[in-house]
């Protein structure tokens, strides 16, 4: 700096002028820069922030539709799965309950025949009542159909 004050004491009165003027336009030019930054880079930051935002409600309206879509999925499950497992639970007990019988009419000699009519018929009951566990099972893992919300905009929704 101590050097371009020295230029200008050494020059003459129309150089210092035309150093100055030269000095004013770069000023401007810069002063002009800045405030074309500024005036076009605001709305622009402002158009980048709306989206990003709506970008970013989008994504959070589809992560809260999903998680309430689980949350159904879960509570219709554990409405009825107690049931069938007491129905199967009980089930089980008839089969255990027709192979003892079964067991028991197979070492006994004397009443050989009606005891094993008698674990037939609870052997077939409990064959029966499994089988209606099992399709009841089935029916309360299948998901009931729900009807779909609409997809966000950003997602291509109406």
């Amino acid at each position: 700096m101590g050097k371009v004050i020295e230029r200008l004491c050494r020059c003459d009165e129309d150089r210092a002028n035309h150093l100055l003027r030269a000095l004013k336009v770069w000023l401007a030019y810069v002063g002009i820069l800045c405030l074309g930054g500024l005036i076009f880079g605001t709305p622009l930051y402002f158009w980048f922030d709306r989206t990003v935002a709506s970008i970013n409600s989008g994504h959070q309206a589809e992560v809260t539709r999903l998680i309430d879509v689980n949350k159904g999925l879960l509570v219709i499950i554990d409405q009825r799965l107690p049931p069938l497992v007491a129905k199967t639970d009980a089930a089980v007990q008839a089969a255990q309950e027709a192979v003892s019988k079964a067991e028991g009419a197979s070492k006994t000699a004397a009443g050989a025949g009606a005891t094993a009519r008698q674990a037939a018929t609870t052997a077939k009951s409990a064959a029966n009542k499994v089988s209606e566990a099992a399709a009841d099972v089935k029916e309360a893992v299948t998901p009931q159909p729900v009807e779909p919300k609409d997809p966000p905009d950003w997602l291509g929704g109406s």
